[in-house]
This record gives structure tokens, C-alpha cells and sequence, in this order.
């Protein structure tokens, strides 16, 4: 199981957590924590319009730090192809835009690594 990562003052911690439920999708994850269900470790962009609404609020904040973007990590390959290149370039133009209006938040999750051998693009 997946453990939920946090930092503080530069404090690294990592929690085994238990539930009701375990979810693989952030819309049910957000679905389940406004009905009470349990907390939705989740990036705070995922939440915002329930957060805003009053649905949700972020809890844990001193442990979530601001992040500079998203990364994508693929296989290091020299032939990268033609369908990951698109998506990287949307990646890109997406992340500049963002980038332009607001600084990124991480409410709870990281974002998704793969091992060794790995590229990231910002």
C-alpha cells in the first residue's frame, strides 16, 4: 500500500494509513471525503471548487509545501515515441500556462515516479 508522504521544515514523514476504503481514482477519493467517508490525499487543485464551495478543507497545510510543477518521468530511451512526445509537448504548454497564472500547491499526494532509468520534464 501506498504511504502518505509529507514534509515539514524540512522533516520527511511517512504514514501507513488504514481505512474504510482505498480508491485509485481522485475524483472518488474527493466524492468519498465530502461525504464523510475519510480524508482525500490529494493534489489541493483536484479539490479546489469543493474546497472554495466549503465542502472540504485542506487539513495538514504546515505539512505540504509549495512544489515547482508537475513531472512526468518516462523511460530514459533515445527513441521516444511519437504519441509520448505529443503528450509531453501538451504537458509543457499546460504547465506554462499554469505556471503563468499561479505557483503550483501540493495539498497532500506526490506526483506518480517511475523506477530507475527515468527522465524528468518540467
Amino acid at each position: 500500500m501506498y504511504r502518505w508522504e509529507f514534509e515539514r521544515h524540512g522533516q520527511p514523514l511517512k504514514i501507513e494509513v488504514s481505512g474504510p476504503i482505498t480508491l485509485d481514482n481522485v475524483g472518488l477519493m474527493v466524492d468519498a471525503a465530502v461525504k464523510g467517508i475519510g480524508l482525500a490525499y490529494v493534489w489541493a487543485e483536484t479539490a479546489q471548487d469543493k474546497i472554495d464551495s466549503g465542502h472540504l478543507v485542506c487539513v495538514l497545510k504546515e505539512w505540504t509545501p509549495p512544489i515547482s510543477g508537475q513531472h512526468l518521468y518516462y523511460p530514459g530511451n533515445r527513441l521516444v515515441p511519437a504519441a509520448l512526445r505529443a503528450f509531453i509537448d501538451v504537458l509543457r504548454e499546460v504547465e506554462g500556462h499554469r505556471a503563468s497564472s499561479k505557483p503550483a500547491r501540493r495539498n497532500n499526494a506526490p506526483p506518480a515516479k517511475k523506477r530507475a532509468r527515468s527522465r524528468s520534464v518540467t
